[in-house]
């Protein structure tokens, strides 16, 4: 007889790291515009609303909060919850928080380990497998405070070995591909069926090592989700489901299991997060199906059944997303994302090739130098992610007074980070997003060719002879199908090693910030600490001149030095940074004789003069792209005044046309469009600055409808952040402390920015009060309360949940009970 058809939904949410290795920042990444970089832009389209989706009534007003995170299974990647817990601290905290209450509610959490970056198991070393294992599950117990039951694997990829691995590090269960199995049975005997498997039910696998439980996930749904819009009507998503579920043969208790990467539920497909609440909180508790994770249905339905998975070619085994095993993260197997016709990947294998050249060299290097300060190195290295984390507090003395041999040489700190640096940017370079597309020369590959150069200069830095000659003839021969691009080579010298920051680079760099920010020191600057002995500036006809003596040093690697920087700064984006060691008993520059000399021969003379007495010269080019944008700024903002100043002149003293062509409705004559629209603009948002006090904004509303008339656009992005800003701040005051004028101002200043057309993030608005909403009419009711009920309060609240369009029946039946 059928029993309960069990759900569940795992979401695996990951972005590869993105980090700088030399600055540790994520730097600008324009294919992810507007937003800075492609964490921040996925974080907005999807882990943050996955934290607090809205459920809407069929006239699109707010009935109730989801964290969808409660409901389904989940896998964060390391890299990614690293990223969230330093900037987005609310989303990071109310995933943690869905993982208790899904213990409480199933005994089991929802979340799972990650093996630590995404590094394709079957193809990595068995000390990287096996450290990968060990940071994931380290990782884990830091943030969830709580031992993992199961494991994901990076693209399920998955063989023997790697399952041995799992077994001996305690996992319990995996979650993999039905196109991975060869062959299944019942446990009590019976002959081998081909796979696939039926996907409603769990499966034994037995290893050398022990056993293990595998979950396959149901082919056809999971690939609904990703590809086919199924997440666009939860209605037609829980049909499927139950669809699936009848298909089952089992008697009693089914399962049906649909995975996807996470990013589905509001990046790949917009609202896909309103999708899943719904599905959750209403159509499959309406069809009497139960959501649950795979620890808590695995606790109460052993597997009856064993499975044997396909070997791969080699016995390299197979993966969710390449039909050749695992071919696509090491050959042109044919499995690509993102490509244009005729591109090849033959780039992958010599890419892989260049990776392991490296590892050659700095695993023996690694193993040869650790024995010199550690105990056990290997054992160090899996340790080392405690202090990556920064957890437990004190974590470093304590593996220093654990691993550190008694007999070590005084400089053992530094040295062991070094190379334990080496070793973790060592394993980011294999993170598989590298291989996962269409060409060399994409945003992943590049990252993964930085971490390898950066493991490289430690192993350099350690040894003291370069460790990358295998790597860079391999990189020559991995070529992009951009001919622009060249080869791997090429895009080391053209992508990746600019983007380093050797000691002497970042004395450049801090020098040229100090001038930029009028003298604010600051003491650090990306991992380096900075000691400034001696700055002197001098300006004239518009240049700047500085000199600076200070002391360099990288917080864990200690490389650097005192160095004597001279920087000169001028019109027309000319920058020049000239930097050398400093010498004992020979000065600084004279920045006044710098500008004399300027003044005197041009600035490509002054320059060079300088250039003879340094070791080192940074142009504008060579600085990090964020400082290069506070440069030109700060070059371009006289003349961005001056225009400025023009187009204003232009508008005041046209604004009689302005006024006369608004009531004909004609159109502004193309060439004064631009300085109409960048003085209007300027005023509009001016306007609109100064009205947020009085949450006023006719004025500016009536700027906006003139200009609008006449088809000149106006660049309202400055004025959308300060009155969102403003909105929040008065909506956090109203929570804390409800006034009617408050709320008044909120709706005022909301109702002008929606008739001006102010792209206002109205979800978030939406959603802060609509988890407050009850208690708060519910205490400004009360008698009992501070100053006794307060309803008129409570009316215009509630008035307010009417213009943000939230359910407000039950706040108004409160307060006719009242």
């Amino acid at each position: 007889m059928p029993g309960k058809i069990h759900v569940i939904i795992h979401g695996h949410f990951y972005q590869p790291p993105r980090e700088n290795p030399w600055s540790g920042r994520i730097e600008r990444q324009l294919s992810a515009a507007p937003f800075h970089d492609w964490n921040e832009r996925i974080t907005k389209e999807c882990y943050t609303p996955n934290t607090h989706s809205r459920i809407q009534d069929d006239r699109g007003r707010l009935v109730e909060v989801v964290n969808n995170f409660e409901h389904i299974s989940f896998n964060f990647g390391p890299t990614l919850l690293s990223y969230l817990e330093s900037e987005q601290p609310d989303t990071y905290r109310r995933i943690l928080k869905a993982d208790e209450i899904s213990i409480a509610a199933r005994g089991y959490g929802n979340a799972m380990a990650q093996c630590y970056n995404h590094m394709i198991m079957p193809l990595a070393s068995a000390r990287d497998r096996w450290t990968q294992i060990q940071w994931g599950l380290a990782d884990f117990r830091a943030r969830f405070r709580r031992e993992p039951s199961g494991m994901w694997l990076p693209e399920t990829a998955v063989n023997e070995e790697t399952l041995c691995d799992l077994v001996r590090a305690g996992i319990e269960f995996i979650l993999l591909s039905p196109s991975q199995a060869e062959a299944y049975r019942r446990l009590d005997g019976g002959s081998w069926r081909d796979g696939p498997p039926p996907t409603d039910r769990p499966y034994l696998c037995h290893t050398p090592a022990g056993d293990i439980d595998i979950l396959f996930y149901h082919a056809g749904l999971s690939s609904a989700v990703a590809f086919e819009h199924l997440l666009r009507n939860a209605a037609i998503f829980a049909d499927r489901i139950a669809q699936a579920a009848r298909e089952s043969v089992l008697d009693g208790d089914r399962l049906v299991f649909v995975c996807s990467d996470g990013e589905s539920y509001g990046h790949h497909e917009k609202l896909g997060d309103m999708c899943l609440a719904y599905l959750a909180a209403s159509e499959l508790p309406a069809r009497r199906m139960q959501m649950t994770n795979p620890g808590s249905f695995l606790e109460r339905h052993r597997p009856a059944f064993e499975v044997r998975l396909k070997p791969g070619r080699d016995g390299q085994g197979t993966a969710w997303s390449c039909a050749h095993g695992v071919d696509r993260w090491q050959t042109d197997c044919g499995c690509s994302d993102g490509g244009r016709p005729g591109w090849h990947q033959a780039w992958r294998a010599p890419l892989r090739r260049a990776f392991d050249g490296l590892r050659a060299e700095i695993d023996p290097l690694f193993e040869r130098m650790g024995l010199v300060y550690l105990d056990d190195p290997w054992a160090a290295r899996d340790d080392y992610v405690k202090l990556v984390l920064g957890k437990p507090l004190g974590a470093a003395q304590a593996f220093f007074t654990e691993h550190l041999r008694v007999d070590a040489p005084g400089d053992a700190h530094a040295a062991v980070f070094r190379l334990m640096e080496m070793q973790r940017y060592g394993m980011l370079m294999y993170t598989s997003c590298g291989w996962f597309f269409a060409d060399l020369a994409g945003l992943e590959s590049v990252q993964n060719m930085r971490y390898a150069a950066r493991a490289a200069e430690l192993g350099k830095l350690i040894e003291g002879a370069a460790q990358d000659s295998e790597m860079r003839r391999w990189l020559e021969a991995a070529a992009s199908n951009l001919h622009e691009e060249g080869n791997g080579l090429s895009l080391l010298k053209r992508r990746v090693l600019p983007a380093a920051l050797p000691p002497a680079k970042a004395a450049a760099q801090y020098a040229v910030l100090s001038m930029l920010r009028a003298g604010q020191e600051h003491d650090r600057l990306c991992g380096y600490r900075i000691e400034v002995h001696e700055r002197k500036i001098a300006a004239r006809s518009g240049f700047e001149a500085g000199a600076y003596r200070l002391t360099v040093t990288a917080e864990k690697t200690r490389e650097g030095g005192t160095f004597d920087a001279a920087v000169l700064i001028g019109s027309a984006l000319r920058l020049g940074a000239f930097i050398g060691r400093a010498k004992p008993n020979v000065n600084t520059q004279d920045p006044e004789r710098i500008l004399a000399r300027l003044e005197n021969e041009g600035f490509d003379s002054a320059c060079k003069s300088l250039e003879i007495k340094a070791e080192h010269y940074f142009g504008l080019g060579d600085l990090s792209p964020q400082t290069r944008e506070l440069v030109v700024g700060a070059l371009l903002d006289p003349l961005l005044a001056e225009l400025g100043r023009t187009y204003e002149e232009i508008f005041t003293g046209n604004e009689w046309l302005v006024d006369a062509l608004v009531p004909l409705g004609i159109a502004l004559p193309a060439p004064l469009r631009p300085a109409i629209g960048w003085a209007g603009s300027a005023r509009f948002n001016a306007l609109v600055e100064r009205s947020l006090d009085d949450a006023n904004l006719e004025r500016a509303a009536e700027l906006a409808n003139r200009l609008s008339i006449l088809d000149v656009p106006l660049d309202m992005q400055s004025a959308t952040g300060h009155v969102s800003h403003r909105l929040t701040e008065l909506l956090e005051d109203i929570l804390d402390n409800p006034r009617v004028e408050r709320v008044h101002a909120f709706m005022s200043l909301l109702r002008d920015g929606r008739r001006i057309g102010l792209s206002i993030d109205e979800a978030t608005l939406q959603v802060k009060l609509g988890l407050s909403l009850g208690g708060l009419i519910s205490g400004l009711l009360d008698l009992r309360r501070p100053g006794g009920a307060a309803p008129d309060t409570a009316r215009a609240i509630v008035e307010m949940a009417d213009l943000l369009r939230l359910e407000t029946q039950a706040a108004r039946l409160m307060m006719e009970g009242d």
